[in-house]
């Protein structure tokens, strides 16, 4: 088998174990913000199925293949922006700068989406107008809001918890979520180069689903921690 198409099954397969899981827990327990990085996962899932789809098909190079295409871009759009929106409800749900960054962001997705429609690359593939790289730094820009926000908050925790006044696992949790989007930022990144490089846009998918893998599995770890994980987290605190 392929070994590019080995890596989006599993891709697939991890965002999906991960996310519907997860969504379920927080519908259950009608958990706003976890609701938002379930949906974020899940969405990831739907968007790594479209793009193989569209390549692994015979969609590809079709009418259909570009369809998928363009939903690939939108989801990546709506898991980020489900990703910033649990950011802001979780570590800054009563500031109003932060909810006026999410929504920032949102408005400049929304306008790359619209420019380079205008432009005619509705699958944001090309990298000869503005609208491209607006959107590039966008997404960009909200993984890494999501991972210095948790990353801080680790800091500050695992402090606490060093001298018993907070929760090991709990701070751990939130180095898990800081992983997850750091993961997501550098596979941007990957995507940003391959962009850049226009024609070899494919080249470097493999390592992009590497790090989704890594990312969610991350994520995992942190929503469904096992009992062996966890007592191992806290014994490490407590040396």
């Amino acid at each position: 088998m392929d070994f590019l198409f080995t890596s989006y099954l599993v891709a697939i397969a991890v965002s999906f174990a991960v996310g519907v899981p997860t969504l379920v827990r927080a519908a259950r327990r009608r958990d706003a913000p976890l609701i938002m990085l379930g949906a974020a996962v899940t969405v990831d899932g739907l968007e790594w199925l479209a793009w193989t789809l569209a390549c692994y098909t015979p969609a590809y190079e079709t009418p259909l293949g570009f369809a998928l295409s363009v939903t690939c871009r939108l989801g990546i759009i709506a898991s980020v922006l489900c990703l910033i929106a649990f950011t802001q409800m979780v570590f800054r749900p009563s500031s109003r700068g932060a909810k006026g960054f999410v929504l920032l962001l949102a408005g400049a997705l929304t306008l790359s989406l619209a420019g380079s429609g205008v432009v005619g690359d509705w699958e944001g593939v090309r990298n000869d107008h503005v609208w491209v790289w607006l959107e590039q730094i966008a997404l960009m820009t909200g993984y890494a809001w999501t991972c210095f926000e948790a990353a801080n908050q680790y800091r500050l925790n695992k402090r606490r918890a060093r001298y018993g006044l907070g929760d090991a696992m709990a701070a751990h949790r939130q180095l898990l979520w800081s992983t997850y989007a750091g993961m997501f930022l550098l596979a941007q990144g990957v995507y940003v180069i391959t962009l850049a490089f226009y024609g070899m846009l494919s080249d470097l998918d493999t390592l992009n689903a590497a790090l989704t893998v890594i990312a969610e599995l991350a994520l995992g770890a942190a929503v469904f921690t096992p009992d062996w994980y966890m007592r191992r987290i806290v014994h490490a605190n407590a040396q």
